[in-house]
């Protein structure tokens, strides 16, 4: 027997895996799949879950910003890598 909390949680989950899915496949860009579905994550909650919950989302979504700044930068730049696209080979030296 599911409690109300774990109905909840499992549709949020689902929400937020089919945005990064969509921004995946529309973009093929791993690193703002997550961003996008970090933004997500706390406004789904907010409104499928319970608002204290969606508070503990919003605070991971910002550190998911912080720790993605190297992949935000490349983003900006143009040179992040795609989903399905062999890295480039490192300089030598």
């Amino acid at each position: 027997m599911s409690t109300e909390i774990e109905k909840y949680s499992d549709k949020a989950a689902l929400v937020t895996a089919v945005i990064w899915l969509v921004v995946a496949a529309a973009t093929r860009y791993s690193s703002l799949s997550s961003l996008a579905a970090s933004v997500a994550a706390p406004v789904v909650v907010w409104f499928i879950g319970t608002p204290s919950e969606a508070l503990l989302f919003l605070a991971l979504a910002i550190l998911a910003f912080i720790m993605h700044r190297g992949n935000i930068a490349r983003l900006w730049q143009g040179t992040e890598g795609k989903i399905g696209e062999r890295a480039a080979a490192a300089p030598p030296g």
